[in-house]
């Protein structure tokens, strides 16, 4: 079984733990720096943790309507022996309402764990833009470098190109044949810096930090296929239907039904009277409705039906609503399973592509030696050299492309599982 953090615990403590640890390059730049930050300064997670607060002191206020209930009454009265002014201090305390009260008080809780649970949602989004944004400047980066080696190789075979049209030995066309290349790679080479502007752009909005062109010489390597072997080992062990039930969207969900379950109660209560003892203590002296200043016991019931006896109506709407979110639990939980299989289908079939792609790499490299030779020899064309490049270039594309793209499957899985960010390779 996968040992995650499961629940709603928040993720922070493990990655501050890890910043405190964390005695490498001061310029280097890591995903892990980049989600410490950001729930310092997101607005969106100090949002929605200010609203977990006030969801908790909203569940104190309830709870103290069981205390008994003060108030001061000034108000005057007219008679046929003209106006008397009446002060009244008054204590009421309701004894039966039903489970009115009681209801109220579980809703709130209910939803002082909704929105610990948003909470940690808000964390998990963020955490997850992060990862795309990550993703999209690893991957650029790789491209970056293939497209400069590439670029490389195409001027050497630029200036090879010249000295055997001046010896006469090439037509003038093989020198605009390989330009073009050129002028194609360095379009390949502009589109990933502006691809990596963009990811940093997006990761400094995220996390609040400034300035991390500086230190993109520093980015960790995409982890390898054996480092991430032991990660594929406990995704094999995982079970997914456990996990899921313990996904906080499940969890959320799970919480706006019992809110809506006490809500229903608390209606429910409101259809039946109540009864409460009241204490009534004048404050000034006899008059034509206080015959003393002694306080004044009452003991009664009161009944509200609302009108048109609404109180019955509103509470069969209610049930219905709590019917319906009942059927949302169901649905959440098939769609958060649908995106863990996703992300763990992602991973693992980039990691079986992996090796395929590394060989298939070492194999345009060698074509592209043997065709170079060849040329040489006069048994290949310049085309043939040059589209055995493109065809090296392209294998490399594809390796770092799905090199990159099993990292963000491990990443994504990583946030949502809450996972420790020590068993994770590069973070």
């Amino acid at each position: 079984m996968l040992m995650v953090l499961m629940g709603v615990a928040n993720p922070s403590q493990a990655v501050e733990a890890a910043d405190e640890k964390d005695e490498g390059n001061p310029f280097s730049l890591t995903l892990k720096e980049l989600q410490h930050a950001a729930r310092r300064t997101h607005p969106g997670i100090q949002f929605s943790q200010l609203q977990q607060q006030a969801a908790l002191q909203d569940v104190k206020a309830t709870e103290r309507q069981r205390w008994p209930q003060l108030s001061a009454t000034v108000e005057t009265h007219s008679s046929a022996v003209g106006s008397e002014l009446m002060q009244v201090l008054r204590v009421n305390q309701t004894l039966w309402d039903g489970g009115n009260l009681s209801a109220r008080i579980e809703a709130a809780r209910a939803q002082e764990a909704v929105s610990g649970v948003n909470a940690h949602l808000e964390v998990q989004s963020v955490d997850l833009q992060l990862v795309d944004a990550w993703q999209k400047l690893l991957m650029a980066r790789e491209r970056k470098q293939i497209a400069q080696a590439t670029l490389e190789k195409l001027q050497a075979y630029q200036q090879q190109m010249e000295r055997r049209i001046q010896a006469q030995a090439s037509p003038l066309i093989d020198l605009e044949l390989v330009n073009a290349r050129a002028l194609q790679t360095e379009v390949d080479l502009v589109t990933a810096q502006e691809v990596m502007h963009v990811a940093v752009s997006q990761l400094e909005q995220l996390s609040g930090l400034t300035d991390l062109s500086r230190r993109l010489a520093h980015l960790p390597p995409v982890p390898s296929l054996a480092q991430t072997r032991h990660f594929a080992l406990m995704l094999e062990q995982t079970d997914w239907h456990d996990v899921t039930d313990a996904q906080a969207s499940v969890q959320r969900a799970q919480h706006e039904w019992e809110v809506a379950q006490h809500q229903f109660d608390a209606k429910s209560a409101e259809r039946w009277p109540q009864a409460y003892f009241r204490v009534d203590q004048p404050l000034i002296k006899a008059n034509a409705l206080f015959g003393s200043t002694e306080p004044k016991l009452f003991l009664g019931m009161n009944y509200t039906p609302g009108a048109g006896f609404a109180n019955w109506v509103e509470a069969e709407a209610m049930e219905t609503r709590v019917q319906s979110l009942a059927q949302r639990i169901e649905a959440v939980r098939r769609e958060v399973l649908l995106t863990l299989n996703n992300d763990a289908e992602s991973f693992t079939s980039a990691r079986k592509r992996l090796q395929a792609l590394e060989k298939s790499v070492q194999g345009s490299e060698q074509v592209l030696a043997s065709y170079s030779r060849q040329f040489q020899a006069g048994r290949k064309t310049w085309q043939d050299v040059l589209n055995a490049l493109r065809e090296q270039a392209q294998s490399q594309y594809n390796l770092a492309d799905t090199s990159v793209a099993m990292t963000a499957a491990m990443y994504r899985l990583a946030v949502r599982l809450n996972l420790e960010p020590e068993i994770l390779p590069n973070f």
